[in-house]
């Protein structure tokens, strides 16, 4: 899904402009696919728990032993790994990433990372 609206997206000579052109409603286009990709990747990590081995992720018995078995929270949680780029896992390994960058090159005042369009005038 997200291979295909980024095509979708992108501007080509060849195709026609009116997505690019939609102003508000290109916006809401925009919101419902990165909705609907989410949830796609959300399914996927629902059905396939056993596959990725979700009881064996780390923190977890940690945080039943520490008391977090609250029963008021219905529902069942499920436990992001950390190739889901919107989780706190993900994040984490991002910076412990950059940490070690860091301590490699002790020399580096700033680690900073960006991304752009390598079609931009300043690139």
């Amino acid at each position: 899904m997200a291979e295909f609206y980024g095509y979708r997206f992108q501007h080509r000579n060849t195709d026609g402009i009116a997505l690019l052109r939609g102003d508000r409603l290109r916006h809401q286009y925009i919101v419902d696919a990165y909705v609907a990709i989410e949830q796609n990747r959300l399914k996927y990590l629902c059905l396939n728990k056993k596959k990725l081995r979700a009881d064996l992720y780390q923190g977890l018995q940690d945080a039943i032993i520490a008391g977090d078995n609250n029963v008021a929270a219905i529902g069942q949680r499920i436990i992001l790994p950390s190739f889901f780029t919107v989780g706190p896992r993900h994040m984490v390994q991002n910076y412990q990433d950059a940490t070690i960058i860091w301590r490699w090159a002790s020399c580096l005042d700033a680690f900073v990372t960006f991304t752009c369009n390598p079609q931009w005038l300043e690139i």
